[in-house]
């Protein structure tokens, strides 16, 4: 099976239905799907199967930290991503943005 025609539907790994509607496969997907986890029993239960569903014991010991079998997976040194220059073009730079109070425009309305 090639990877590239390999798809799944948005919201796969979440609840299937909130509050009576669909979420997997629909634009409920992008958003969040469980908004009253404070307020809502019914979806505290749902949002804590949906995390339990990841398996946090295989991945993490009893203090809360990564196991030593993924630990020795994370790249060291200059393997890091925030190292490499390819994902920070080499260089940080300042961004350089405009002062919008001063520009061309009316923008009485953004001064207090």
């Amino acid at each position: 099976m090639a990877y590239d025609n390999y798809r799944t539907p948005k919201g796969w790994t979440g609840p299937l239905v909130v509050d009576g509607k669909q979420v997997e496969g629909t634009f409920r997907a992008h958003q969040v799907p469980l908004d009253a986890v404070k307020t809502s029993p019914e979806h505290l239960k749902l949002l804590e199967s949906w995390l339990k569903s990841y398996n946090p014991s295989k991945h993490f010991d009893e203090n809360g930290r990564l196991v030593e079998e993924l630990q020795k997976l994370v790249p060291k040194g200059d393997r890091r991503m925030g190292a490499n220059p390819v994902s920070n073009s080499g260089v940080v730079k300042p961004l350089n943005v405009i002062n919008f109070l001063f520009s061309q425009y009316d923008n009485r309305m953004y001064i207090e």
